[in-house]
């Protein structure tokens, strides 16, 4: 009987944390209201829940006090079910395709044509691999060389970002972000 009820809590918390990813909602408001609730009355919970939906929870708000009225004021209940919520959210975010730096890959022949385009403008970097995926309406691309870029970096990757989506026909006018990697872990991007 009690397996079967935290079975029901945490469906109840995954389901929350899909309708988070959903609303695109950031992981450290989900562990603020978590928090809220272990410290705070359950009636400031819902205040603080109808605030942040104004500020930065949306419709995502709406969801969570509809599900958590559903428990009246049983305080463990409520608890379990944000505690599976925040749980399964990195999870969920990942295989929805929503991951940070787990989003839609690029597809091959276009990383190809992406390290043409580098290696003719900046070949003596020692360009090592080129990774790209497309993450809300953004193209990240990954750019793993030998020896990291003189003089200002970021300034080079915005110009190679502009060539590269003004060049490949495949990025379909998606903004594009070039970031630069070496081994050791240094890194400079376009912002």
């Amino acid at each position: 009987m009690i397996e079967e009820e935290e079975r029901r809590l945490y469906e109840e918390g995954e389901r929350l944390a899909k309708q988070a990813v959903k609303y695109r909602v950031a992981s450290t408001e989900l562990r603020s209201i978590f928090t809220v609730c272990q410290t705070r009355p359950l009636a400031y919970l819902r205040a603080y829940i109808e605030m942040q939906s104004a500020r930065k929870l949306g419709d995502f708000g709406r969801v969570l006090l509809r599900s958590l009225s559903e428990h009246d004021e049983r305080r463990d209940e409520i608890e379990s079910v944000l505690r599976y919520m925040n749980m399964t959210y990195k999870y969920v975010k990942m295989t929805q395709g929503e991951g940070e730096g787990e989003g839609e890959l690029i597809p091959p022949e276009v990383i190809l044509k992406v390290e043409s385009i580098l290696r003719g403008r900046i070949g003596r970097l020692g360009i090592q691999r080129v990774s790209g995926r497309k993450e809300r309406g953004l193209v990240q691309l990954d750019v793993l060389v030998s020896t990291f870029p003189p003089g200002n970096p970021g300034m080079l990757a915005r110009e190679l970002s502009s060539l590269i989506q003004n060049e490949v026909k495949e990025m379909g006018g998606q903004r594009v972000r070039l970031t630069f990697r070496t081994e050791g872990g240094l890194r400079a991007e376009r912002r």
